[in-house]
């Protein structure tokens, strides 16, 4: 489920971006959750940090939307957002607040649509998740998945080399990889299931992850470069 926030003081222009996002909605198979706000204070009285994407305008009356924008971010760092504005000098200042995008008024679908597919890209890239770890002496780790840099099979046992050390488990790699997906994993051989976001490069069939040095085989080639490539482009 997808939680997105409408900030925007004119009601024709409002009811349009609903109307976008719905279309989306339905076009893309998504489950989205619209609220709406008709002016920055509103948002800041009512924000939830569940929020995945805020589509401002910058023209707001009583706080208008840089000023929203940066009190936003003293309190979600995570949150995407997406300026809506009819003044292209703005853009520019968007970059303070680390906005994802602008969309110029009139806004029409075409332009919505690629910028809201970019919105939801990065707010799949920036989706944490954890795992517990049932490790020797009946004790539990908990791990978030982004300090995870690759899983590696050894028969019957999974070793999960994180930036804080490895852990070794009972399990094994197909299971893991199901659970992880939605985390930016994939296989770069039968042993080794790899965080993207921590591959610096690849190189003459060597992925370089973190200080490990990782091969990747024939088989799995073409679906890790696919991976791989797919989530740089999400960054961009």
């Amino acid at each position: 489920m997808l939680s997105v926030s409408i900030v925007e003081d004119d009601p024709i222009c409002r009811q349009q971006l609903k109307d976008y996002v719905l279309r989306f909605e339905k076009e893309q198979a998504k489950n989205i959750v619209i609220s709406e706000f008709s002016d920055g204070v509103e948002l800041l009285q009512k924000y939830n940090k569940n929020l995945d994407i805020i589509l401002l305008d910058i023209g707001l009356p009583n706080c208008n939307g840089l000023e929203a924008a940066k009190r936003v971010r003293k309190v979600d760092q995570d949150v995407v957002i997406i300026f809506i504005t009819n003044m292209s000098q703005y853009a520019v200042k968007g970059y303070e607040v680390d906005a994802l995008d602008f969309i110029l008024k009139p806004v029409n679908y075409d332009s919505f649509s690629v910028r809201f597919t970019r919105a939801i890209n990065r707010v799949k890239k920036k989706k944490k998740g954890y795992v517990l770890l049932n490790i020797k002496n009946n004790s539990v780790k908990k791990i978030e998945t982004d300090q995870i840099l690759y899983i590696e099979s050894q028969k019957h046992f999974l070793v999960y080399h994180t930036e804080k050390g490895d852990f070794t488990v009972r399990g094994a790699l197909k299971k893991v990889e199901e659970e992880l997906s939605q985390y930016n994993f994939a296989e770069c051989n039968h042993w080794y299931l790899v965080n993207l976001q921590h591959v610096s490069e690849i190189n003459d069939g060597i992925a370089y992850v973190g200080d490990f040095k990782l091969e990747i085989s024939r088989r799995k080639q073409k679906s890790f470069m696919e991976a791989f490539t797919r989530y740089m482009g999400d960054s961009i």
